[in-house]
């Protein structure tokens, strides 16, 4: 049975440990800015900070309790091999979507299905990157990074998801090179 039950065209997934206000944070920012029905399922590691208390009780998000840390990698891949819908998403807990970039990436793949992943325009919310407009893109070396990417469901598959052989970082860029 797949993870998700309430969306099988869009399903965004995050991933969270011990990070509730930067949780609430992402999770406000895609539901306040994304016109697109979607299923939120939020990924959690073990958190003890109040964490599964907030996904348990929020209407809009399918909480998925993996009740230990897995390595990004694994924990993303651990259920998206399990999700059933036409497309994905992947964010991190600390960032803060761009409204209205979810629905454009959709909008990209529906219009083009040659085009096999539109990358987000997204804020960091902590970390070095906090005083950039946005993230993502080309890195200085000109290699085309998405670090949060929309794609169809079927795309990842074929790729067999991020590459568990990195643990966290070098997913995204490995993942788009893949795509």
């Amino acid at each position: 049975m797949a993870v998700n039950q309430r969306n099988d065209r869009f399903v965004v997934m995050v991933a969270t440990f011990n990070r509730r206000p930067m949780l609430r944070t992402v999770v406000e920012s895609i539901l306040r800015g994304t016109r697109t029905p979607l299923e939120l399922i939020v990924i959690d590691g073990g958190s003890t900070d109040g964490t599964v208390e907030y996904l348990q009780s929020h209407p809009q998000i399918t909480p998925v309790l993996q009740r230990r840390l897995l390595g990004t990698a694994r924990c993303y891949n651990a259920v998206w091999r399990d999700i059933d819908s036409r497309y994905c998403c992947w964010l991190s807990d600390d960032t803060e979507v761009v409204p209205g970039s979810l629905d454009t990436a959709i909008e990209i793949l529906e219009k083009d299905p040659t085009v096999g992943m539109a990358g987000l325009k997204m804020k960091d919310t902590k970390g070095p990157g906090r005083h950039d407009a946005y993230r993502g893109g080309l890195s200085e070396f000109g290699v085309l990074n998405c670090n949060h990417g929309v794609l169809p469901t079927r795309l990842a598959r074929q790729v067999n998801f991020f590459n568990e052989e990195y643990r966290s970082y070098m997913i995204d860029p490995d993942l788009t090179a893949s795509i």
